[in-house]
């Protein structure tokens, strides 16, 4: 690795007020806003609950990196709740579809698979038939989309409101504030994750009534999951983490990947900058999502990049897993 890469990215993709241009953009050449596998078998996920099961407030201050969980089966009900926690559409704003968690220019440029080790296709309300929204038509030269359109216009470029991150240190909370670091958040699991595989078989779903075990990605616009390959990859996924033992032990293993053009095509090389924040509203969503629904995540940065990849099948370059997270039951 380039050494002082990381200042030198910083430094070179700054806004300087004095050298900054109008962006003339080409609306003929913005990449497709949705990933699709039109070939692939699908699992239909619940409609996501509209009444929240435990106070915003109180989620926060619960949430915690959990890292040893009980083996104890997920429903397709919980993970709906979380598939729509992170990506979920919540409103159609004229041309876009927005969703639950933020985006930079309404480009959302974040791809969502989840590694299902253990989940229940558990009996719930039938889903009702709507027609699929429409594939985004390409919007007018000029519009901006999503939550922009209702900020004042400008000529430049400029990032989805409220990055986020810089709150917990500015404020004072009567909650006790969680840790910065990933290794002592949990104060009675091992800091790395890694350990036994200790999966207890006899918690393990009934397979007649088990979603497979596989690669899914989620389809944002149909809230349902396409199966990219089936099998136990969950000794696969705790290896391109780094070894962490908790993703064989997870119910599931959210991998976040970026389609990087579809951020450049409007901020060039600063994209970068907003793909990451993007990754890391989604992220939060789900790990507020799981304290709410009873379970326990950890977010995942430590992970061999091109192992992640070949696991969801992306080539590394134009598209590339760049966050995860581990979710289940927690050990008690």
């Amino acid at each position: 690795m380039t050494e002082h890469i990381g200042e030198e990215f910083q430094e070179r993709t700054k806004y300087v007020r004095e050298t900054m241009r109008p962006m003339e953009l080409d609306f003929a050449k913005k990449p497709e806003t949705f990933k699709r596998y039109p070939d692939a078998e699908t699992v239909e996920l619940p409609l996501p609950m509209d009444v929240p099961p435990m106070e915003l407030w109180r989620a926060l201050a619960e949430r915690r990196s959990k890292r040893k969980y009980s083996g104890g089966s997920m429903t397709l009900m919980q993970l709906s709740q979380l598939m729509w926690a992170s990506q979920g559409v919540t409103a159609r704003k004229g041309e876009y579809l927005l969703r639950a968690a933020p985006s930079a220019g309404a480009l959302y440029p974040v791809e969502t698979y989840v590694v299902i080790n253990n989940v229940t296709a558990s009996p719930s309300p039938a889903k009702e038939e709507a027609a699929p929204p429409s594939p985004l038509p390409s919007p007018p030269a000029g519009g901006r989309g999503g939550e922009e359109e209702t900020t004042s216009p400008s000529p430049f470029p400029s990032p989805s409101e409220g990055r986020g991150g810089e709150e917990e240190t500015t404020s004072p909370s009567p909650f006790p504030s969680p840790s910065e670091g990933r290794g002592d958040e949990e104060t009675d699991g091992n800091a790395s994750g890694k350990g036994e595989f200790d999966w207890p078989a006899e918690e393990t779903a009934n397979d007649a009534n088990r979603v497979p075990p596989g690669v899914y990605h989620y389809d944002v616009q149909n809230h349902r999951l396409e199966c990219v390959k089936t099998g136990d990859f969950s000794r696969d996924v705790a290896s391109a983490a780094l070894d962490q033992v908790m993703c064989v032990n997870a119910n599931v293993v959210f991998l976040w990947t970026a389609v990087f053009e579809r951020s450049k095509w409007k901020y060039g090389q600063r994209a970068y900058r907003y793909v990451y924040l993007d990754a890391g509203h989604i992220a939060a969503h789900v790990a507020l999502a799981a304290v709410a629904l009873g379970l326990g995540s950890c977010q995942i940065a430590a992970l061999f990049d091109d192992e992640c990849n070949r696991i969801v099948g992306v080539d590394g370059t134009r598209e590339s897993t760049i966050y995860m997270t581990s979710v289940g039951n927690v050990r008690t």
